[in-house]
């Protein structure tokens, strides 16, 4: 079973920087794929990062 996070919250209220810093995190890194989804609403700014 695959883990899923969902993370939202208000413009400016640090979401990039907790993704950020998870993604970071020893315990985080198990040596498989990471598709990460982000969607912005307002801005046009959409994309994908998936990490090897």
């Amino acid at each position: 079973m695959k883990n899923i996070y969902f993370v939202n919250g208000f413009l400016d209220a640090g979401k990039t920087t907790f993704i950020k810093e998870l993604l970071e995190q020893e315990y985080f890194d198990t040596g498989e794929k990471t598709l990460l989804l982000l969607c912005e609403d307002g801005d046009t700014e959409c994309g994908i990062l998936m990490r090897y």
